[in-house]
């Protein structure tokens, strides 16, 4: 059960990460879509270099596959920041993966790549829908991270081969990831929701003042 610990420190790691950036104003511009390109940069090198963290802090299987929580760092990134953002994040991860031992290195790194770009344009079709700058709403980026891994999980099983062996990987590994790739999502998102919205009420109540 050690990779539960790890994936536990990992979740821990993007709280804090989180915490850090969402106060800064490279952050901010991200959100508020006013950001110009060595801000969008930015996120992209620092959730693309947390997913490459995320595949070091995985557990690896005799088989070579590896238990982790690399595709959370591009999905979060998507889903706050737009396609650009997402892919970005996600060539970062997913290259670094191709680079990494496994039977599975095609499979998991193309998964890494494909959902941080799916994320995004998730994010660009809901602020399309919405006419506003929008997050996804807690409950949908839960089923929309289960629907990822599943995704995932299903490339595995596709390109991989052998089969049987692709087929005991998945057997493995789909539970834990699908869990810890979903709930490091919801936290991730809830605490980014938290910061822009304090942020844009203490924005408002000084602007409040200033014009008293």
């Amino acid at each position: 059960m050690w990779w539960i610990l790890k994936l536990a420190i990992t979740i821990i790691f993007l709280v804090i990460l989180i915490r850090i950036v969402s106060p800064m104003g490279f952050f901010q511009r991200v959100l508020s879509r006013n950001a110009g390109f060595n801000d969008k940069l930015t996120v992209i090198v620092i959730f693309g270099l947390f997913s490459v963290f995320c595949t070091y802090m995985g557990t690896e299987l005799p088989s070579g596959a590896i238990i982790n929580v690399r595709d959370m760092a591009p999905m979060l990134a998507g889903l706050v920041g737009g396609p650009l953002i997402g892919l970005g994040a996600g060539l970062i991860g997913g290259i670094h993966r191709i680079f990494l031992e496994g039977f599975t290195q095609i499979p998991c790194s193309l998964a890494t790549i494909l959902i941080g770009l799916t994320a995004g344009y998730v994010n660009l079709w809901i602020i399309r829908q919405k006419g506003r700058i929008e997050f996804i709403k807690i409950h949908w980026a839960v089923l929309f991270a289960i629907v990822m891994e599943l995704f995932h999980m299903g490339l595995i099983l596709l390109i991989a081969r052998p089969f049987d062996e692709a087929l005991e990987i998945v057997k493995t590994i789909i539970l834990s990831m699908t869990l810890a790739n979903t709930i490091g999502v919801a936290l991730g998102l809830l605490l980014i929701k938290k910061m822009a919205i304090d942020k844009y009420i203490s924005e408002h109540i000084k602007k409040e003042g200033q014009a008293v």
